[in-house]
């Protein structure tokens, strides 16, 4: 059994199958992100919509 620590090389192909894992990731949450926010705006602006239409009758 060696002593010394045998250094493995990491194939460059299990980076790119992390690169490609993680830009999945990052697309999924830029979606959920995206559809927070236009839920977030549409309700505020129906909230402003109903606050007009009261205050002015």
């Amino acid at each position: 059994m060696p002593t010394s620590p045998v250094k493995t090389r990491i194939p460059l192909t299990s980076f790119g199958h992390l690169i490609s894992e993680v830009k999945f990731v990052l697309a999924t949450y830029g979606i959920l992100a995206l559809t927070a926010a236009a839920y977030m705006l549409r309700r505020s602006s129906r909230k402003e919509g109903h606050e007009t239409a009261s205050a002015s009758s």
